[in-house]
């Protein structure tokens, strides 16, 4: 699998990887810093100097590392999806689609819920133009693993037609477990994350009750 900060020029990669102990230490405290931060405020407002001071490190340490804060959002971003991949590969695969498609959307909201700061480091991903390779390499991943899905179902359609249904599915699953974090109310976000679940599985079973009734 390629790296995103391979899509990226040589000022948005990072200037090394950390090779001592000591400095993977660093890189870690750097990132966690930057997602605490990014919990607290608006991605605009993030600079390497207050991530420094949030890592009581010196900024020295960060461009060692670091070339710009791009760097180390991407660097962090690639660091979650590297943990949601491990948390969905969990699922069991020899399962009814059903289940399998009801335990991804709980384990991607669990996710989302639980790392603080995962909202607006999407979102820095999304919608900053220094970004854009990172945010169409996450969303070709994603496809690529809702295609493989689909195509593992009984079906009698076109590519094609998997790939449309597969953006749909990203685009929508994205959309509504983000509005589910917005919530204050838990019930409400709750409802929105199980009302995801219903729609999806209706969606899907359209291609695969068109296959049943062949």
């Amino acid at each position: 699998m390629v790296p995103f900060t391979q899509w990226h020029t040589a000022p948005l990669s990072p200037r090394r990887a950390p090779a001592q102990k000591r400095s993977a230490e660093r890189e870690q405290a750097i990132l966690e810093a930057t997602l605490a931060l990014l919990a607290e405020a608006d991605f605009h407002a993030l600079t390497t100097k207050r991530i420094a001071e949030r890592a009581d490190i010196p900024i020295g340490s960060i461009y060692y590392l670091f070339p710009n804060k791009y760097a180390i959002l991407i660097r962090l971003f690639e660091r979650n999806m590297e943990r949601i991949r491990a948390a969905l590969a969990e699922v069991p695969v020899d399962a009814r689609w059903e289940d399998v498609l009801d335990e991804t959307i709980d384990r991607l909201a669990a996710y989302w819920d639980a790392e603080k700061g995962f909202v607006q480091l999407w979102h820095a991903i999304k919608y900053t133009p220094e970004l854009k390779a990172a945010d169409e390499e996450s969303d070709r991943r994603a496809e690529a693993l809702c295609f493989a899905f689909l195509q593992n179902q009984p079906h009698s359609c076109s590519d094609e037609a998997l790939r449309t249904a597969s953006r749909i599915m990203l685009h929508a699953t994205s959309r509504i477990l983000l509005e589910s974090i917005r919530q204050n109310d838990r019930a409400e976000s709750r409802a929105l994350v199980d009302g995801l679940k219903v729609m999806l599985k209706r969606f899907v079973a359209e291609y695969v009750e068109a296959q049943r009734s062949v």
